[in-house]
């Protein structure tokens, strides 16, 4: 009887090692994927990063190469405005001159 508690115990002792053996191997495995997903976090924040400075940089270069062009906008428009001014004086020159002819 106290033989057959022995190896009803052995056996169970087996079967609970087997199990703990099991439970390692998971728990490595589980702890090598959380260690792999860690570094492909990392990997996408600096990324993430990388991308959010470019975005800010082509923001600013847009907000600086539309500055460029409302000066050059506001420049041709004062050139417009001096040939107009121009034109006009020519033509009242030229009616003057027209009407002293």
């Amino acid at each position: 009887m106290l033989t057959e508690a022995l190896r009803e115990a052995q056996g169970q002792n087996k079967d609970l090692s087997r199990q703990v053996q099991e439970l390692t191997t998971v728990r490595v495995q589980l702890q090598n994927e959380r260690d792999a997903l860690s570094a492909e976090l990392s990997d996408t924040k600096d990324a993430l990063k990388d991308a959010t400075a470019r975005l800010e940089a082509s923001n600013a270069a847009l907000t600086q190469l539309r500055t460029d062009m409302e000066h050059r906008l506001r420049e041709k428009d004062d050139e417009i405005d001096n040939i107009r001014s121009v034109v006009a004086d020519v033509v009242v020159v030229s009616f003057t001159a027209l009407i002293d002819i």
